[in-house]
């Protein structure tokens, strides 16, 4: 039997691919560390985390875009 094509689609992923799935080349290391894929669902409802992370979170951000409008500001004030 002759070996396909690297542009072919492998029949092992070929029903995965024709259902919108991708398949990722970390995804099996991610599972074996314990981990698993990403869970972006998760993040998605920032209402659920705990206040003190939720509070960290928004200070931080808030910091963070402080400090990068006051970069575009002090770069006109040249």
């Amino acid at each position: 039997m002759k070996d396909p094509h690297e542009t072919l689609i492998s029949k092992r992923y070929e029903p995965d691919i024709r259902e919108g799935r991708v398949f990722s080349p970390t995804e099996e290391l991610e599972h074996i560390s314990g981990g698993g894929p990403l869970n972006i669902e998760g993040l998605e409802n920032v209402s659920r985390f705990p206040k003190g992370i939720k509070y960290l979170g928004y200070v931080l951000f808030g910091v963070f875009g402080g400090l990068i409008l006051l970069g575009i500001v002090l770069s006109f004030t040249d």
